[in-house]
């Protein structure tokens, strides 16, 4: 059995592999990769804004004082990749998050997007 597993050929990465089908990033991908090398990131990046923003929603219909959000927000079903981009400010005001489109780095360029809490 494990010969036959290991005979068998692996398959290259196939943007129709994804869970997703964009036709028109496709076709982007397939006349100029380089110049569209980012576009793959962009319909993960929707799906991780759009899970932000229900974080964020669920948050400020909770009666929780900023202090106490941290441990809210760990406790939330999120993957490990989502929580390196998913974070809380400092003073627990605002929900950033950093598109998948970036690297997971400070942000000082204003490359991460904020969701602004309701203070108590």
């Amino acid at each position: 059995m494990l010969k036959h597993l290991q005979a068998q050929q692996v398959r290259d990465f196939s943007m129709w592999d994804l869970p997703w089908y964009n036709m028109i990033g496709a076709m982007l991908l397939a006349v100029d990769p380089p110049a569209f090398a980012d576009y793959p990131a962009k319909q993960p990046g929707l799906l991780l804004n759009h899970r932000v923003a229900q974080l964020a929603q669920a948050l400020a219909m909770q009666t929780l004082p900023p202090p106490e959000r941290v441990a809210w927000l760990a406790k939330q079903d999120l993957t490990l990749s989502q929580r390196e981009r998913i974070t809380l400010s400092e003073d627990g005001l605002s929900l950033r998050v950093l598109p998948w489109a970036k690297p997971v780095t400070p942000s000082p360029g204003g490359l991460s997007r904020c969701w602004h809490l309701p203070p108590l």
